[in-house]
């Protein structure tokens, strides 16, 4: 905008002259592009936004609204508090830089150095995605086959409606009403005039049952009994094809399902050494069935699996090192499939990746601090759905008494969130949070001061675990996962394990015991010395724990049965951390959700979904009936902590938007509100070894629908 013939000259207008308004250059540039333009331009800097960073966001917000902004629309701000960063390829670069404005190079280097991590080729420049809904709380999607509609789920804790979308109009209907049901996974038929999705049966709720109800509403019909993932219809309609786990750690079946007829046939099946993730997906032309599965050990490890949809026969398409693949959806021609998932060695977040088909070749669509998931397309044009998600965490310090939390962080950008906070003294605090591209563990002391990494280098440290003094977390180097110790301080880091992999459990509130599992034999539990590793106990067919116990010295581990109807049920035993046979058995009520230890060594409580408040409940390992702690009649509670002491019990419940702590005495009495939160959403709760005080981790997460198109 200054260009001169010498430095001098060029100088002197940067200094004294006004640039040509970007209006005459490009009449179509919408004013908000304009307005920021001028904004970068000012000639005192106070006067122009602070860091690229800000920059870049609001950069973002516009190409999230283009198709709708207008080069004669008003110049005010479109952004509002943080906006979220949308996808990277959405940027439409050609568009941007037709306004031949020389700050938009200072933009797009910038948007080169933070996206420079990925290996993919990306040559989707057209790129653009619209967002579909804005309430915040949208969790799963679908697009009909003919990209007319989009049907998504959305709710809070539990109270989850099924709604479809009209596209073109923007209009919505409500097929499934909000309730106490869990409703999951759901899929059109191939003609769009039906949806399926999976949900509870009220007698039994540890099944998922596959429902069938018209797009536009009506009397859901039941399909099929104990499926685990989203059904996939082959393209005449007349079959659905889905995963169901088998007990006892048995591996997985893929199942088909003939609608006129109900019979079943395993298609398929996957070993206990892999996992799927998400739900298979039929092919255009209905020979082949697209699944994502994971083989955790030994390096994390995902596959994109064809199998032939008559004879079951495996073909590996897509194998991904040190990758985790949620979801995988054809494209409408059947020429290449897009995937969701995170590339661990490239981003710490869940993107979206296009492969061609037959060439397995990879192409990042999206490349920014949002997680993807949920993804499907449309059979009818080249443009995908997905659900986006961004998520901003801080560090909170609360009186159990009440008086104001105090906020500890300041972090308004999701790349830079806090997470897992924990105290191994009464003056420090340990979390997770993010540093050069790595995540690491870091420690501040309790006023929120001294901030510093106690773990470092160019792998992946996380999942803090805190005790007296001792960390345990996993660290993700070149050998694999694995589980480290360290003292609160960073000082004497070393690994405890050198398997195949080994997910950190758990510790003793001592420090001095750790739980973690392994990933080449997913019910294998094993108990060990966090002082010198010496294995403690060894549990190879555990189907689920809870513990350590307060006092370190008990554990209860899951064991399945099967009740009176033949279906399977969990039974928990009571087992000694040091080794030796269980002591006793319990088992918790089907409708028993978030169960943990109690305030001493005898009993559990968990949240009883029976109602749609979800109050505590406690059942002792003596027997009888459990009885009720907590008496709340308003909200729905979503998890609760006991403190150290055992004298007081925290509650996390929500209402509306926003989740508020609440802290109750042991009996439940004298419930006091110890947040006022009206937006914020909080994450995770727990003690100050003093009793008296709650770390929390709390702040904002938006989860909408966004359609993607311009994948040519």
């Amino acid at each position: 905008p200054f260009a001169a013939d010498t430095a001098v000259e060029t100088m002197h207008k940067i200094l004294n002259e006004k640039p040509t308004p970007v209006e005459e250059i490009n009449d179509k540039v919408p004013a908000e592009l304009r307005r920021l333009i001028r904004r970068c331009l000012v000639k005192s800097a106070d006067q122009r936004l602070q860091s690229m960073k800000d920059l870049s966001l609001e950069l973002r917000e516009i190409v999230d609204e283009y198709e709708a902004l207008s080069a004669s629309a008003s110049s005010g701000s479109i952004v509002s508090g943080v906006a979220p960063v949308a996808a990277a390829k959405r940027v439409p670069l050609a568009l941007i830089i037709a306004a031949g404005v020389g700050c938009v190079v200072a933009i797009g280097a910038v948007w080169w150095a933070l996206h420079r991590r990925g290996t993919e080729t990306q040559p989707y420049q057209s790129v653009r995605a619209a967002t579909q809904t804005n309430r915040g709380d949208v969790f799963d999607c679908v697009l009909s086959p003919d990209g007319r509609y989009l049907a998504y789920l959305a709710g809070t804790a539990g109270r989850t409606s099924l709604r479809v979308r009209q596209v073109a109009t923007g209009s919505d209907v409500d097929v499934l009403p909000a309730t106490g049901a869990e409703i999951r996974n759901p899929s059109f038929s191939p003609d769009g005039n039906y949806l399926f999705y999976t949900s509870q049966r009220a007698d039994n709720a540890r099944y998922q049952t596959l429902f069938q109800v018209p797009s536009l509403g009506g009397t859901p019909r039941e399909r099929a009994f104990d499926i685990d993932s989203r059904a996939s219809s082959s393209p005449d309609g007349k079959q659905v094809a889905f995963w169901r786990g088998l007990a006892n750690g048995g591996g997985s079946n893929l199942v088909v399902v003939n609608l006129d007829s109900g019979k079943e046939r395993v298609l398929a099946a996957i070993s206990a050494s892999e996992n799927f993730l998400g739900g298979p997906d039929w092919s255009p032309d209905g020979k082949r069935i697209a699944t994502a599965l994971l083989r955790p050990a030994p390096d994390l490890t995902s596959t994109i699996a064809l199998y032939d949809a008559v004879s079951g026969r495996r073909e590996d398409f897509v194998r991904a090192k040190r990758n985790v693949m949620s979801n995988v959806a054809w494209l409408h021609d059947g020429k290449g499939m897009v995937a969701s998932g995170q590339d661990i060695q490239t981003s710490p977040n869940s993107q979206l990746t296009l492969y061609t088909y037959p060439g397995a070749r990879a192409s990042r669509i999206t490349n920014d601090f949002n997680d993807y998931d949920g993804v499907s397309a449309s059979h009818a044009d080249p443009t995908i759905g997905a659900i986006r998600t961004t998520t901003i965490g801080n560090l909170w310090i609360a009186d159990a008494a009440g008086a104001a939390p105090r906020k500890l962080t300041s972090i308004a950008t999701p790349e830079n969130s806090t997470f897992g906070p924990g105290a191994p003294d009464s003056n420090t605090i340990v979390y997770q949070a993010p540093d050069n591209q790595y995540l690491q563990i870091w420690s501040m002391d309790a006023a929120g001061n001294g901030a510093k990494t106690l773990t470092s280098g160019e792998r992946h440290s996380f999942s803090p675990q805190i005790g007296d003094a001792v960390v345990t977390f996993n660290r993700f180097d070149s050998t694999g996962i694995h589980l480290w110790r360290m003292n609160s301080d960073g000082s004497g880091a070393r690994a405890l394990t050198s398997g195949a992999g080994e997910p950190n459990r758990g510790i003793t509130r001592d420090g001095q015991v750790a739980c973690y599992g392994h990933y080449d034999s997913a019910r294998n539990l094993t108990l060990a010395s966090t002082v010198d590793g010496r294995i403690l106990r060894d549990d190879k067919d555990a189907a689920g724990a809870i513990g350590p116990s307060p006092d370190g010295n008990s554990l209860l581990l899951g064991m399945d049965v099967k009740d009176t109807n033949g279906l399977m049920t969990t039974a928990w035993r009571l087992v000694p951390t040091s080794g030796g046979p269980p002591t006793a058995t319990l088992r918790f009520p089907a409708t028993a959700v978030e169960v943990r230890w109690g305030p001493d060594n005898s009993s559990v409580t968990f949240l009883d979904r029976t109602s749609p408040v979800r109050n505590v409940y406690r059942q002792g390992f003596a027997g009888g009936a459990p009885q009720q702690v907590t008496h709340f009649t308003e909200g729905r509670l979503i998890g609760h902590n006991w403190s150290p002491d055992g004298r007081k019990l925290a509650v996390l419940m929500q209402s509306g938007a926003a989740t508020n702590v609440w802290v109750t005495d042991a009996d439940g009495g004298h419930p006091v509100q110890v947040t006022q939160f009206n937006s914020e959403r909080v994450f995770g709760i727990n003690w100050m070894p003093d009793s008296r005080r709650l770390l929390l981790s709390a702040g904002t997460t938006a989860s909408d629908a966004v359609l993607i198109r311009g994948l040519r």
